[in-house]
């Protein structure tokens, strides 16, 4: 049982160190100055997840008893930009990660695990929680009872989500649109060397486009995934590229 508890812990932290963690429908990110640019843009409020993912007994429990359950990813989908902010003591985080986690810390004055953190889309402070029991219902009302009030009082517009595929000029939904909004699946693409923000590089094929993250494939079959704004500008417009070629190119 505790070898099972051991690998689920690595894979999990093998996730975060890959850019952010997807936990089924909804995903968690490392970056702070990025999610905050996504908050913003978005106007959803953030949730700051201080944990130690491989030690503290309680940001497990809350974890597994909230942050994975339907209940709790829906109404984040919509509604939030989450943040891990881990500090594990089995796995060694990236330099920059562990610096930036440990000033998280001290601006927030986070004193122990696990802390939530809710912040607004511009970045106010609106409300410093924990673990609660009761499941994902219950800690889906104790947000909304911090964000809700605030939104109405501060005036801040609704959350953006998706917007539908616009009709072509004549009306059509089979109208044809300038760029596909995601590069569907196709495991025959080549494998190409990979840079990361960071530096590092990967040989592998991309398979596909999930969201905001991209699916790669090695030379060896293994699939895995990395959070797409952790791929070079030049890999990222690679992406594109293949996009655009899609749409150019007439069907045979």
């Amino acid at each position: 049982m505790k070898k099972s508890a051991s690998l689920v812990v690595c894979i999990l932290l093998a996730a975060v160190l890959s850019g952010g963690v997807s936990l089924g429908a909804s995903s968690w990110e490392t970056d702070f100055e990025e999610a905050s640019a996504t908050a913003k843009a978005s106007n959803k409020y953030m949730l700051l997840d201080f944990s130690g993912s491989d030690w503290c007994g309680w940001c497990v429990k809350l974890d597994n008893e909230v942050f994975r359950k339907k209940a709790f990813k829906d109404y984040a989908k919509e509604n939030l930009v989450c943040v891990l902010v881990d500090f594990p003591r089995r796995t060694q985080l990236k330099k920059a990660l562990k610096e930036q986690n440990a000033k998280l810390q001290q601006k927030y004055g986070v004193r122990g695990f696990p802390t939530v953190i809710v912040l607004s889309p511009t970045g106010d402070l609106v409300g410093k929680t924990g673990y609660k029991a009761g499941g994902p219902d219950v800690y889906v009302s104790h947000l909304k009872g911090m964000i809700d009030p605030h939104r109405e009082k501060n005036k801040i517009a609704a959350p953006t989500s998706a917007k539908k595929p616009r009709l072509g000029a004549g009306g059509s939904a089979f109208a044809r649109p300038s760029r596909p909004s995601g590069l569907p699946r196709d495991e025959t693409r080549e494998v190409r060397s990979w840079t990361s923000t960071t530096g590092a590089k990967v040989e592998a094929a991309i398979v596909e486009e999930k969201g905001t993250y991209v699916v790669f494939k090695s030379a060896e079959g293994k699939t895995f995934q990395i959070a797409r704004n952790r791929l070079s500008k030049d890999d990222q417009s690679y992406i594109e590229e293949l996009k655009k070629a899609m749409v150019d190119t007439p069907p045979q």
